[in-house]
């Protein structure tokens, strides 16, 4: 069997659509799950870069603080200490870390000496007037839990160490008098370097020596005077000595002889000065407990000599008084002693001895390390130094404090789900030993990436569904015009055999009666029949040949109408008159209902073509009715048009076959019906159309009836 070209043409283009649909919808769905894990993706990758920059500063501040811790003086972590750069005057002043920590990240700072007991600068138990009022139970819980959880871990083991012979160093009793008390041991220098001289510089620099050890781990020694180191060692006994009541009534006139020798010119500024701030130490106007000290500055003081504000004024006071009474001169000080007279010997003159300066003392100091230990039942950063002194070895360090730290974290992180994680994971970003940073998206980056994604398949889904849609329909639209395409031959086709047909009928009765005629064939009687028969057929050959004409021009859009008013009646009455004749030997008869005076707007041509092909066709359809009556009849409708009517008693039209029923090449009827072109109702209803009126099938209980509708007069 033969297909048509209809479904080659569907089955094709439906095999070129799908695999072209097909192809784009695994194309773009593979490029849409690319996008997808991107856009999936992206959070994660926001999160690792800002969580490597976070981490970064996290470890910039570490570095920051234990860099800053590094160059604290080893002194500082007592609550009380001599600075160095005052030389041999006794004075101690506050600890800079006496107070709160400078550090927001730091919770506390310890130190363990070689004995194992830990103390801190904010906590002074020997003078608890000295010790942080504000947050004192806070700073003897820590200190404690220093010494429950890390005392026994941190603190540096101890090894013997090479020591000096020990020098008596005179130090005041308790009760003002002379006391010898023996120096601490101390470690034999080493240093190739010339001892310096007795002066102190005013800013001691540490000496840098590079050790063994990689790089980073770099410790640094510094040298100081015996006396600032014992200083240091008990700096409890010197405040106390500065603050007793014998030593500030012994101060004050070796105060007042200082400036009467300052005014001849005897010492120098710096000397007076230094010897000042010395005696302003020791003088208190009452023998109460000191005041509070005041608050510690963060970095160390120009000038760590403290002085009471109590002290101060005093002193004020007094230099006013001074000033205002005449200069005395201490002759103890200034004058030499007057020979005893009553024969007693003058004592030999003493010469004076040179001072030889004593070597300075070694302090080797290791850099400051971040480790992870137990502290308070949990993991925490814990910064620790070593101290090597000629007393033993000192741990020193602080405890981070991890709330502020990861404080620190959330305030950065912004829109990040940050936290600082103790332990090494493969993959982590680390940031001290023991400690990682977690970074990972906040739920609100990842829901918006996952809407985001979504919206990425809904909007292709609905780019394919467009697409495949238009796909379908250029397809169908290609298959339809095949199929037109199709019909219309096979209607060419149909209507060059009905015109073959219709043709060959008229044209042969044409050649029957005019043989006849010629060869003198037949009745002699009927050659007036013989002749009417030869005009029927020669007018049924017109109407075929003028249908055939007027579709053409209906296709080609040229067909010319000429409307006129004119009477509707004498129109139609000459139209039945020249069909009576052809209806009567088909044994049909033409009924008329016209009424008089009735006119319209019409083509006369036009209007004869129509009425003509609705009584011809009503003639051929009725043919096996037993009443074969047209009826032909006019009447003036509502809107003034007028309507002309043909109806018929035949078979009638199915409801399948009025669809198609002004179609070309269509017929109302099987092929086996009266012969016909299928283009006589096509273009009468064209022409009615033309003439501003219509052409409509009315359906009626029997038979069929046509109703021709055209325009009222203007």
């Amino acid at each position: 069997m033969k297909l048509s070209r209809t479904v080659t043409a569907g089955a094709a283009l439906s095999l070129v659509v799908g695999v072209l649909l097909v192809g784009f919808f695994l194309a773009g769905w593979s490029d849409v799950r690319a996008q997808q894990r991107a856009v999936l993706a992206a959070p994660a990758r926001d999160a690792e870069l800002r969580g490597a920059a976070l981490a970064h500063a996290l470890r910039a501040e570490l570095a920051r603080v234990i860099t800053r811790e590094s160059e604290r003086p080893y002194f500082h972590y007592q609550n009380l200490f001599h600075d160095p750069r005052v030389g041999d005057i006794r004075a101690v002043a506050p600890s800079p870390l006496a107070a709160l920590p400078a550090e927001p990240i730091v919770l506390g700072y310890f130190q363990i000496d070689a004995a194992g007991r830990t103390t801190t600068p904010t906590v002074n138990d020997d003078e608890p007037s000295l010790s942080e009022q504000s947050a004192l139970a806070g700073n003897q819980r820590f200190r404690a839990d220093v010494a429950t959880h890390l005392a026994g871990v941190l603190a540096a083991p101890q090894t013997p160490v090479v020591v000096a012979a020990a020098d008596p160093v005179p130090v005041p009793s308790d009760d003002r008098g002379a006391t010898t008390r023996t120096r601490p041991p101390v470690v034999a220098s080493v240093d190739p370097r010339p001892a310096p001289s007795a002066q102190v510089p005013a800013e001691p620099s540490p000496t840098i020596v590079a050790s063994n050890d990689p790089p980073q781990q770099i410790q640094q020694q510094i040298q100081i005077d015996p006396s600032s180191y014992v200083q240091n060692n008990m700096p409890t006994e010197i405040y106390r000595e500065q603050n007793s009541p014998q030593s500030r009534s012994r101060v004050a006139p070796q105060q007042r002889s200082v400036k009467a020798t300052r005014g001849k010119g005897s010492s120098s500024s710096n000397e007076d000065e230094l010897q000042q701030q010395q005696q302003s130490i020791g003088e208190r106007p009452d023998p109460a407990p000191p005041p509070p000290l005041p608050e510690a500055p963060a970095h160390p003081p120009s000038s760590p000599v403290a002085v009471l504000p109590s002290e101060q004024r005093r002193q004020e006071e007094e230099t006013a008084q001074e000033a205002a009474a005449p200069a005395v001169v201490d002759t103890t000080v200034t004058e030499p002693t007057k020979p005893r007279k009553r024969g007693r010997r003058k004592p030999p003159p003493v010469e004076p001895v040179a001072e030889v300066p004593a070597a300075p003392i070694t302090i080797t100091i290791s850099p400051l390390e971040l480790s992870t230990h137990s502290f308070r039942g949990e993991p925490t950063l814990v910064a620790l130094r070593h101290v090597e002194t000629p007393d033993g070895t000192l741990a020193q360090g602080f405890v981070i404090d991890r709330t502020a730290l990861a404080r620190w974290v959330d305030g950065r992180a912004t829109d990040l789900d940050a936290a600082l994680r103790p332990g090494d994971e493969a993959g982590a970003t680390a940031i001290a030993p023991g400690w990682h940073l977690e970074v990972a998206p906040a739920p609100l980056a990842m829901t918006t990436a996952t809407t985001a994604a979504s919206e990425l398949v809904r909007e292709f889904t609905w780019r394919f569904a467009g697409l495949a849609a238009l796909a379908m329909l250029a397809a169908a639209f290609v298959v339809w015009l095949v199929a037109r395409a199709e019909q219309l031959a096979r209607e060419r086709s149909s209507f060059a055999a009905a015109a073959a047909h219709e043709l060959r009928t008229p044209l042969a009765g044409l050649q029957l009666y005019g043989d006849m005629l010629a060869d003198d064939l037949g009745d002699p009687n009927k050659l007036r029949d013989y002749a009417r028969r030869m005009s029927e057929e020669a007018a049924r050959l017109g109407r075929v040949v003028s249908n055939v004409l007027g579709f053409s021009q209906l296709e080609r859009g040229n067909l010319a109408i000429d409307v006129r008013e004119a009477s509707l009646g004498d129109a139609l009455q000459e139209l039945a008159t020249r069909a009576e004749p052809a209806l009567d030997r088909a044994g049909a008869m033409l009924a008329l209902d016209i009424p008089p005076n009735i006119t319209a707007r019409f083509d006369r041509d036009a209007l004869a073509r129509i009425v003509g092909n609705l009584v011809d066709n009503a003639e051929k359809y009725s043919r096996g009715a037993e009443d074969r009556t047209i009826e032909l009849a006019v009447r003036a409708a509502d809107n003034g048009a007028a309507e002309i009517s043909v109806s018929d008693h035949g078979p009638g039209i199915t409801a399948a076959a009025r669809t198609r029923l002004f179609r070309p090449f269509s017929r109302g009827v099987t092929s086996d019906g009266p012969a016909g072109l299928g283009l006589g109702l096509a273009l009468s209803r064209s022409l009615a159309r033309a003439m501003g009126g219509d052409l409509e099938h009315r359906p009626t209980a029997t038979g069929t009836t046509f109703v021709l509708r055209l325009p009222a007069k203007v």
